[in-house]
């Protein structure tokens, strides 16, 4: 019994002994297959729960980003990224044509006093062919000139001494030319004075002058105004100071003489200003060549055209212009007659100022009915008779 009892001892311990040794072996095999299974890029299968939170399905990049190759296999080539959709970059765009000529000349005109921008200013371009004018506003102002013109330029501004310089324009398909122009203040003035020159910049020594008060209000007649002041004056440099004159509008005309008075072939200056009794100007005057012009009345005879009672009117103007009122002179026994559209009485008779050059139409009237009618062509500088038969 002892021996059965050893004996089944020792049967349990061999077994006890083989199950470990198996045990073993076991994990020793499952850890072989594990490292095996890493060395070739596999992963363990996860262990099973009894619970599980899906995690937040994940974008486009953290997919990108979580994808595994397969071992032994090339990662596919990214696709070819698209080029994102931009905004067009806005193409400048031509401002739409205006028909106006782009400027040659370009000023900006200050106060030499204060460096301010001047408010308002005129400017004008004088040259063989013709002159350009224009007003600037806020120390701002351009003017169109002809390609490579040579001339003068001329600044004129209320309060200030005008400005003269030579210019030469640019020439065709060259930039606009840029001025800086400072102007002197100019002494505090009373009343009006004038610098009176030829066109040549030369002074007019003699010149008749007349202040016509003109209305408020309506069209100026400066044939019809009262004449308040008229004078004839003479200085060897063009500088004419008129009286004070009470508050009101006035026209003033100065016109170019001889030193007997005699009015010379000379375009009148001729400009409306508003006194308040405590404003002045100090303007420049510049008398360009015109033409005076005389009519020869005469009948179908050639004799003197002696109107009797009938009413004669003399209607001088541009062809297809307005009609403008002009005053006719006669001179009888040393006294000078005057009339307005109409001869002051028979024989020649004048107009009291110079015309601009143009070819004019005439018109004699005689009781209302056409007696004369032709077209004159008035030439610059030039003192001109027309012998005009009246039927």
């Amino acid at each position: 019994g002892s021996w059965r009892s050893r004996c089944g001892r020792g049967n349990m311990a061999t077994m006890q002994r083989a199950q470990l040794m198996t045990l073993a072996l076991v994990i020793t095999l499952a850890g072989a297959i594990w490292i095996g299974i890493r060395s070739a890029g596999g992963t363990a299968p996860p262990a099973t729960t009894t619970t599980q939170t899906p995690d937040p399905e994940p974008g486009p990049d953290a997919l990108a980003a979580t994808e595994r190759t397969p071992a032994g296999r090339e990662a596919p080539a990214a696709p070819p990224t698209r080029p994102q959709a931009t905004a067009a970059t806005p193409q400048p765009t031509q401002p739409p044509a205006t028909g106006r000529s782009a400027p040659s000349l370009t000023l900006m005109v200050r106060s030499a006093a204060t460096r301010a921008a001047i408010p308002k200013f005129r400017l004008s371009f004088r040259h063989a062919a013709d002159t350009a004018r224009a007003a600037g506003a806020e120390g701002r102002a351009e003017l169109v000139l002809p390609p490579g013109a040579h001339g003068e330029l001329l600044v004129e501004a209320d309060g200030h001494l005008p400005f003269r310089a030579p210019i030469e324009a640019p020439p065709t398909g060259a930039p606009a030319r840029h001025l800086d122009v400072f102007l002197d203040p100019a002494a505090t003035a009373s009343g009006i004075q004038l610098h009176v020159t030829y066109l040549d910049r030369t002074p007019v020594t003699d010149v008749r002058v007349q202040a016509i008060e003109l209305p408020a209000g309506g069209v100026d007649d400066w044939t019809r105004g009262h004449r308040v002041w008229s004078r004839r004056t003479a200085n060897p440099n063009g500088d004419y100071q008129l009286p004070d004159l009470a508050p009101g509008r006035y026209g003033i005309r100065v016109v170019a003489t001889d030193r007997d008075g005699a009015t010379l072939p000379q375009q009148p200056f001729e400009r409306v200003f508003h006194l308040t009794g405590s404003n002045g100007y100090r303007e420049d005057v510049v008398l360009e060549p015109g033409c005076l012009l005389t009519l020869d009345l005469i009948d179908r005879h050639g004799a003197t055209f002696v109107p009797g009672n009938a009413a004669v009117g003399i209607d001088l103007r541009l062809p297809g212009g307005p009609a403008i009122a002009r005053r006719w002179h006669r001179l009888v026994q040393g006294r000078l007659e005057a009339a307005i559209d109409a001869p002051p009485g028979p024989g020649p008779c004048w107009l009291e100022t110079a015309l601009a050059p143009n070819r004019y139409s005439l018109t004699i009237h005689v009781d209302g009915r056409v007696a004369a009618q032709q077209t004159l062509q008035l030439n610059a500088g030039d003192r001109q008779t027309e012998r005009i038969v009246v039927h």
